[in-house]
């Protein structure tokens, strides 16, 4: 005999903090009799994807994506509801590492870092080349 029940949430996360470029993985896992179906929403709004698992998962996480993620586990006997705050932090550094073997550079910075070592360069050159020829100058003449 099957006995039916509504659903009871048996594996959630904590709130969670992560930084920009991380991956989220947010899980819910509920036990129920019917077979529980997962509605998972941002800010009140139903995201599309990933929508019907009891895992939501976001491989690489943006500014935009803090806020208020809830789980909504239902079935023809009720229906159970968590909700988990998300903090995403400014990556200052301006690199995200997508993938052990992918490294993302902020362009505007890795331009900016470019011009200041070129500056440097030029300018360590212009130096040597001054203080060869004031060198020349200063050496008695034969």
């Amino acid at each position: 005999m099957d006995v039916n029940n509504k659903p009871r949430l048996v594996s959630l996360n904590q709130n969670v903090s992560l930084t920009e470029g991380d991956r989220l993985e947010l899980n819910c896992t509920a036990d129920a009799n019917p077979s529980p179906t997962y509605e998972w929403r941002r800010d009140n709004k139903t995201l599309e994807n990933n929508s019907s698992s009891s895992t939501l998962l976001i491989e690489s996480v943006e500014m935009d994506s803090a806020g208020v993620y809830e789980c909504i586990v239902s079935n023809t006997q009720g229906k159970v509801s968590v909700k988990i705050r998300v903090d995403v932090r400014n990556n200052p550094r301006g690199i995200i590492i997508d993938n052990p073997r992918t490294i993302i550079i902020d362009t505007p910075r890795a331009i900016m870092i470019g011009v200041v070592v070129v500056a440097l360069v030029v300018f360590l050159v212009l130096v040597v080349l001054i203080r060869r020829k004031h060198c020349k100058r200063n050496e008695p003449h034969q």
